[in-house]
């Protein structure tokens, strides 16, 4: 038995041979094409450290076959931060307890990445959120608009918040512009009614992520990759918000992002027989750009990822599979025919709830 599994193992790498190629970046070689895209695992500390859990969890991932892990939301200041078990990425303290865990998935040949964000308004600790402009907020509170020197205060935050990620051995980071945060606000139409340099036009609204990635290769060095995750759709103004994409992709090419991560801000509103979410837009923007570009969303199987590949990405991505299935590739290849997860969403604070992250796990 255990040899014919092997040999399955071996005909689906010869199969989908491209998925296990190693892939060069700008600044970093990645052994094969295979992303366990952010999720907030809730298992961090409430004092702003990950966990043993957590460092658990992202060397299980390396062992499986996943070439590059990206952990889950960060926040890179107390106003920002959107839940109290996040953990956080402006407390130098916690720098060895994250190398002891960026140490531990690089002993399997796997990349670690830190997404970095600021929740915006949908910073649940504090009593007085920001936003780009003045809007509700959870819990029936109002989010300020930010002022000139609040956001260069958090773009110098963000910079801050990657030499602590670097000095703690992560091969990267991931500024995060998607699923509603502070970024996302910025550039997208409806939550920014800013009338200065931050608001209107394509290169203005996406002007603190701009200068949020100089701040950081200021900080860090030219070489130290930063990656972007950006909603490829919008809920506001959608036609105007997806031609404004491809202004975004041509500024971020040119402050030296390192791949794009493209998701969208309905991701969880799919059933489980969709896949591959957002494959045209990908498809359309490799068309237009040469900035590596890395697709997330439904995808559940081989023979998906071989389809987000054939259109031009350059890596796949998988979030909610993998919390079901953290040995998902070795079950792939080994013949299972698809991932199990069935986009249920009961992740979401499951295991705050219940102690285990999927209902397909005991518990």
């Amino acid at each position: 038995m255990h040899c014919q599994l092997m040999e399955r193992g071996r005909e689906a790498i010869t199969e989908y041979k491209k998925m296990f190629e190693p892939i060069q970046l700008k600044h970093m070689t990645i052994k094969n094409r295979i992303v366990r895209s952010a999720t907030n695992s809730a298992m961090s500390n409430t004092d702003g450290s990950f966990s043993s859990l957590d460092a658990d969890m992202f060397e299980e991932l390396a062992a499986n076959q996943v070439g590059m892990m990206i952990t889950g939301h960060t926040y890179v200041s107390p106003q920002g931060q959107a839940k109290p078990n996040q953990p956080s990425m402006c407390k130098e303290k916690w720098v060895p307890v994250m190398k002891d865990m960026t140490d531990r998935v690089h002993s399997h040949g796997a990349k670690i990445v830190a997404q970095i964000s600021h929740a915006g308004a949908g910073a649940l600790v504090t009593d007085q959120p920001a936003a780009p402009s003045r809007m509700f907020a959870g819990g029936g509170r109002i989010a300020h608009a930010m002022t000139h020197e609040e956001i260069k205060d958090t773009v110098r935050a963000f910079g801050q918040s990657a030499l602590i990620a670097k000095q703690s051995g992560f091969d990267g980071v991931q500024v995060h512009v998607a699923h509603g945060f502070l970024l996302c606000e910025f550039v997208s139409y409806g939550y920014n009614q800013r009338t200065d340099e931050y608001g209107g036009s394509a290169d203005n609204r996406i002007r603190i992520v701009r200068e949020i990635i100089e701040e950081i290769k200021r900080t860090c060095g030219e070489e130290y990759p930063v990656f972007v995750k950006i909603n490829s759709n919008s809920y506001y103004e959608e036609d105007a918000y997806w031609q404004d994409m491809f202004r975004f992709v041509d500024i971020l090419e040119a402050v030296g992002a390192e791949a794009l991560e493209l998701s969208g801000y309905d991701f969880s509103s799919f059933p489980a027989s969709v896949h591959c979410f957002y494959l045209d837009r990908a498809a359309a923007l490799k068309k237009y750009s040469k900035l590596p570009l890395i697709l997330v969303g439904g995808i559940r199987n081989l023979e998906d990822m071989e389809k987000v590949l054939e259109v031009g990405a350059d890596m796949v991505s998988m979030a909610r599979p993998f919390i079901c299935e953290p040995d998902l590739i070795p079950r792939l290849m080994s013949g299972q025919k698809s991932s199990s997860c069935i986009n249920c969403n009961n992740c979401h604070g499951l295991f705050l709830r219940e102690g285990r992250r999927c209902i397909m796990h005991k518990g």
